[in-house]
């Protein structure tokens, strides 16, 4: 279902609906799709808005789909296993220092458990 301005809905062959946009790259004028999520969780409104700050981006000649990806990278590390489970080790202000110590939160375990998550959740 197109809306215009290049922004439609895909539907997959299993009846998944996905808003994207067709645009051309700023860098070599090539055909490339840009994803701004699964509707209804994404609603037109919300699609629209982004596929207009993308279109900014096309007129200063940004590829809005290489900044997507920058700012995905940047947010990345930003809640990994190992982040929060620091903080939750930080935040337990009422535990004894013996305590603490006996719970321990060394890299090495922390690398342990977030391996021991991924292997569990394939």
């Amino acid at each position: 279902m197109v809306d215009g301005g290049g922004l439609y809905l895909e539907i997959s062959a299993k009846g998944s609906k996905y808003w994207r946009m067709k645009y051309r790259r700023p860098s070599d004028k090539k055909e490339d799709r840009l994803a701004f999520g699964v509707w209804p969780m994404v609603t037109l409104a919300q699609a629209r808005a982004k596929s207009d700050e993308a279109k900014k981006l096309l007129v200063q000649g940004i590829d809005p789909k290489a900044e997507q990806k920058e700012a995905q990278a940047e947010n990345s590390g930003a809640y990994t296993f190992e982040t929060i489970a620091f903080e939750w080790h930080a935040s337990n202000k009422r535990w004894s220092e013996d305590h603490r110590a006996r719970v321990g939160m060394s890299s090495t375990s922390i690398n342990f458990l977030a391996y021991a998550y991924k292997v569990r959740r394939k």
